[in-house]
């Protein structure tokens, strides 16, 4: 089943309407309501469908920080080659919870930090 066809799934949907009332139908990075909501998966895992992860990977984003977070992503791997998946979304998680605030400073000391190790 393609990640697309998950997203169709019953079972997703379910977990999608689970994650946005924890979530309070609120953007977790900027606190907005009322707005289109995605369901973003902070870490891919290969032998998991969309709907079987932990709710500690998954957290709801504005379409706007939804495109922030993809393209801090993008950047980072732009520069470093795909990362590890459990650092990639630690570091994720940071940006998101800081609201983005600093983010060209925060991905500078995280693209130094990741060269480093």
């Amino acid at each position: 089943m393609t990640y697309a066809e998950q997203l169709k799934d019953p079972r997703w949907r379910e977990k999608r309407i689970e994650i946005l009332r924890r979530d309070g139908f609120r953007c977790i990075s900027c606190n907005i309501s009322k707005v289109r909501l995605n369901v973003h998966h902070g870490i891919y895992f290969k032998d998991k469908m969309a709907w079987e992860y932990d709710g500690i990977y998954v957290h709801t984003l504005c379409d706007p920080c939804h495109e922030r977070t993809h393209s801090f992503i993008d950047s980072i791997e732009k520069n470093i080659g795909k990362l590890n998946p459990i650092l990639l979304w630690d570091i994720e998680f940071v940006l998101i919870a800081m609201n983005f605030d600093r983010s060209k400073e925060f991905l500078n000391l995280a693209l130094e930090i990741i060269r480093e190790s």
